[in-house]
Order: C-alpha cells, then sequence, then structure tokens
C-alpha cells in the first residue's frame, strides 16, 4: 500500500479524533498508533484518551493540571518519544496535534501569561469605568449564564464524558534502511497507559502488534 493511501487514512483518522470520543471508540488505559513508511517517508498518527495522558478529560481547572497539559504537549511534540532509533536520522517535518477543549484552555492560558505585562494596565484604566457602569447590570445576567452553563456542561460531561488527543507527524528518514523498530517511551511517560494498539503499513507490507509496558519494543 503506498504512503499517499496511508497518509490520507491517517489523516482521515486524525480529523475525526475530536469527535471520536461521541462515537464510542474510547477506552481508558488504551492507545492507538498507526506507522507507515515508504522510502525515505515516514508518517506517524498516535491516538489516546486524554485520561492516560494527563489523568483528566476536561479543561484544566488548576495550575497542576495546565502543568500536566504542557508536560504532556512538549512529550508528544517530540517524536523521539517514540523511541525512532538515532541511528535512522529522522527530522520531522510536520506535526499536527488537536487537544479539543485541552488545547483550547492551554493555549488561553498560554496567550494570557504572554501578555500580561503588556497588557494588564491598558486593560485596567480602560475597562475599569465601564465595567463599573455595567457592572450591577450584568451581574444577575452573569449569575443565571453561570448557573446555566454550568448545568448544561455538567449534563454534557456526564453524558459523553470523554476527550481524546490526536498526533500526526510527517518525517524524513536520512537513512531508512537503519528504520528497523521503535523502542517506545510511552509507557514510562505515561504511566495510566497499558495498551497501545499498532498498525504498520510499510513496503515490506501491514501487520498489527499490541505493545505493553512489558512490551514496549515494536520492530519493523
Amino acid at each position: 500500500m503506498k504512503l499517499t493511501t496511508i497518509a490520507a487514512i491517517s489523516a482521515a483518522l486524525f480529523s475525526a479524533a475530536s469527535v471520536a470520543a461521541g462515537h464510542g471508540a474510547h477506552q481508558h488505559g488504551v492507545a492507538e498508533l498507526l506507522l507507515a513508511s515508504e522510502g525515505d517517508e515516514l508518517e506517524l498518527q498516535f491516538h489516546s484518551p486524554a485520561d492516560n495522558l494527563v489523568g483528566f478529560e476536561h479543561a484544566p481547572q488548576n495550575a497542576e493540571q495546565r502543568v500536566a497539559i504542557e508536560r504532556a504537549m512538549t512529550l508528544l511534540a517530540n517524536p523521539a518519544t517514540l523511541g525512532l532509533p538515532a541511528a535512522a536520522e529522522c527530522e520531522l517535518e510536520k506535526v499536527e496535534a488537536e487537544w479539543g477543549e485541552l488545547t483550547i484552555a492551554a493555549a488561553e492560558h498560554d496567550h494570557h501569561d504572554g501578555h500580561d505585562h503588556h497588557d494588564h494596565d491598558d486593560h485596567d484604566h480602560h475597562d475599569h469605568d465601564k465595567h463599573d457602569d455595567h457592572g450591577h447590570h450584568d451581574h444577575d445576567k452573569h449569575d443565571d449564564h453561570d448557573h446555566h452553563d454550568h448545568d448544561k456542561h455538567d449534563d454534557h460531561d456526564h453524558e459523553h464524558g470523554h476527550a481524546d488527543v490526536a498526533y500526526h507527524y510527517h518525517l524524513h528518514c536520512h537513512h531508512p534502511e537503519k528504520l528497523n523498530g521503535l523502542d517506545l517511551q510511552l509507557f514510562d511517560h505515561f504511566p495510566s497507559l497499558q495498551r497501545l494498539n499498532v498498525q504498520v503499513a510499510t513496503e515490506s507490507g501491514q501487520t498489527q502488534v499490541e505493545l505493553t509496558p512489558q512490551q514496549t519494543r515494536l520492530a519493523l
């Protein structure tokens, strides 16, 4: 199977990851990895419930949870976490990440931190009077909004209760002949992960492998 076909499948899976929870494709402790290679090109797609990576599946509610997301993002942004052999010299050309509302919260946190010192005084002086003028008018409305949204959010969490994470990597391997396997570090970094279902498509054929904390080597 040609890499272009696998890349299309990978892209489709990546696009579907954000709605996977709504379709029931979600099992804590279990994640999926799709690997496709042809010549010196390598595609990897990783998909996991957020709980496996950060221990929760909702927007971060405190600094500790934000740190957990940032840590996981840093680890997963580096394909070395997937255990690529250094001798193959696989250079990351593109990575896409999907974290749903967890991404949005983390991005807003980073944006807020980056603009605190720059905008804080201007925001205070510019908006203070406006805020006072509308504070009393909007207070009751705000309370109603809070209760409404809170109940809606709770209902959504209890009804669906899932959040998924997906990463899609494209790499160029300068020595593809040395791409003979992966020694995954995922289980070390994310102890809640107990099983990784791997699908492999190379010029030699296709295979499916199950990896665990006791078996982290994927032979190619």
